[in-house]
């Protein structure tokens, strides 16, 4: 067994074992947040397995994880479902940043090589930004990442980041 499939089931394992506790003392918002716990434990093993098999195309894959979390979440009963709608939203948030992060890394990248401007090399200018800039398989990856942060359905969002209210 690979490190990081046994990783992931330690973390599935006791994420589980503090759900079933918090579940089992129903005072909120206990529930709630051992749900999310899961739900952010079955992102981050999800995750951690793509990036090791498939690490060229990462970003992309977690993003997708993201997505079939925040769908799944439908299926969770009304009771428990809001910690899970938290996780997810949590989740998008942050793959949100990093996808930012990356494209202000790569729209900084030309300034940074062309500076300072009175002393700029310009036979060195561009084996900076190719070094500088990702690969072209990894802007796709940010760019579809990015769209599928947007465009996805708000169906595992909380009911008052949702745009229309939406009922519990």
């Amino acid at each position: 067994m690979s490190p990081a499939v046994s990783a992931g089931a330690a973390l599935l394992l006791s994420a589980a074992v503090a759900c079933a506790g918090l579940l089992a003392i129903r005072r909120p918002p206990l529930p709630d947040v051992g749900t999310g716990v899961l739900t952010l434990a079955v992102i981050g093993a999800s995750s951690r397995l793509v990036s090791v098999a498939v690490p060229d195309r990462a970003l992309l894959l977690i993003a997708a994880v993201i997505a079939v979390t925040g769908l799944a979440v439908r299926v969770v009963p009304t009771a428990v479902r809001r910690g899970p709608q938290l996780a997810s939203a949590i989740a998008l948030t942050v793959s949100g940043v990093i996808v930012a992060g990356d494209a202000l890394r790569a729209g900084v990248a030309p300034v940074r090589a062309a500076l300072p401007a009175w002393a700029t090399d310009l036979d060195r200018y561009p084996a900076e930004i190719a070094a500088v800039a990702a690969p072209r398989a990894a802007r796709h990856q940010r760019a579809a990442a990015d769209r599928g942060r947007r465009d996805r359905p708000a169906a595992g969002d909380p009911p008052g980041v949702r745009g229309g209210g939406g009922s519990r």
